[in-house]
């Protein structure tokens, strides 16, 4: 009886994994802002990768996506791309990484809500995405705190990043 059950429920999962459709992210453009005591700041992501699946009427049912540490460019030199690189953790995290376990559409927009893991660190987190076909943007207000970061500095601590960082991001998905 038991085997009866568990065949049917492989059964049932196979049939929604085949009902979706995932699709490969093709195009991005994500950056981290910040403040520091001299100036605003911005990064740029270089590398990036990620696969979303749609269920048959073509709403996302799932997201997952990763960001190299190692390719971000500050455009303010290499000293400052170290310093945003040693904060994140490159050396032993050189991926960040989003992985969703709730999608909820309304209208052209998503409410997502997964799990955000920079240096090591995974927090949940909500964001109010914006759809237009398979393109998704969204602005996500976070803390270097809360992923137990040290903000970078320089100049023997004259220079301070303060704590609250923003991200963005533009990234289309297709076949």
């Amino acid at each position: 009886m038991i085997r009866t059950y568990l065949l049917i429920a492989a059964l049932i999962s196979s049939i929604s994994l085949f009902a979706q459709d995932t699709i490969t992210l093709s195009d991005y453009a994500v950056q981290v802002a910040g403040t520091s005591t001299l100036h605003a700041w911005t990064v740029d992501v270089n590398k990036a990768q990620g696969q979303l699946a749609l269920d048959t009427a073509g709403t996302p049912t799932y997201v997952h996506m990763e960001f190299e540490v190692e390719t971000m460019v500050s455009g303010r030199g290499p000293v400052m791309d170290g310093k945003v690189k040693k904060a994140l953790k490159a050396q032993t995290h050189p991926w960040i990484t989003f992985e969703s376990s709730s999608i909820v559409r309304n209208s052209e927009k998503l409410n997502v809500i997964g799990l955000l893991d920079i240096g090591g660190v995974k927090e949940n987190v909500e964001l109010e995405v914006m759809s237009n076909h398979n393109n998704y943007t969204t602005t996500s207000d976070l803390t270097f705190s809360q992923f137990d970061i040290i903000p970078p500095s320089a100049m023997f601590g004259q220079i301070k990043c303060g704590d609250d960082i923003s991200i963005t991001f533009d990234v289309t998905f297709s076949k």
